[in-house]
């Protein structure tokens, strides 16, 4: 067996972790219903009217733009623009990663791993955009059709 450092952080994380990971499966052990949602909401057959009482057919797929929605200017002034501090003082708004009983398990471990990656990097480079502009490219996830790129510039 290889021990990565990813596996080696997951067995520590889980270490620290043992009461509250066992409190947890108790928790799920006794959901009822399906233990995720399905893929980009539930499906429904039932009759739905839209806002203009328009009627969708029975067995319509209805797929919710989370990219539109989250960079609503309404609710998020200056949503395209990058603002660390935006969400420190209000309670995690966003749908990327969800919330309550039924997220997903690797929420706070991924986090953690990502910080411990990023924090000697940004300690010791200043990133920098380089290259082309990047052009979002919008399936399942949200990716760019040509790359991210950034420069690194010692501090």
């Amino acid at each position: 067996m290889i021990l990565t450092t990813t596996f080696v952080c997951f067995c520590l994380a889980s270490a620290f972790n043992y009461f509250r990971t066992r409190r947890q499966r108790s928790l799920i052990k006794n959901l009822k219903g399906p233990f995720t949602w399905p893929l980009m909401g539930a499906m429904h057959k039932l009759l739905f009217l839209t806002p203009k009482n328009a009627e969708l057919p029975f067995g319509s797929e209805i797929y919710i733009n989370l990219y539109e929605l989250q960079r609503n200017e309404e609710r998020y002034p200056k949503a395209n623009h990058f603002d660390a501090q935006r969400f420190l003082d209000s309670p995690p708004e966003l749908l990327s990663y969800c919330l309550g009983p039924r997220c997903c398990p690797a929420k706070k471990f991924s986090m953690q791993l990502l910080k411990t990656l990023l924090a000697p990097i940004l300690a010791n480079f200043e990133l920098l955009p380089y290259g082309d502009e990047v052009r979002l490219d919008l399936q399942l996830v949200l990716g760019s059709s040509n790359g991210f790129q950034l420069a690194l510039k010692p501090r």
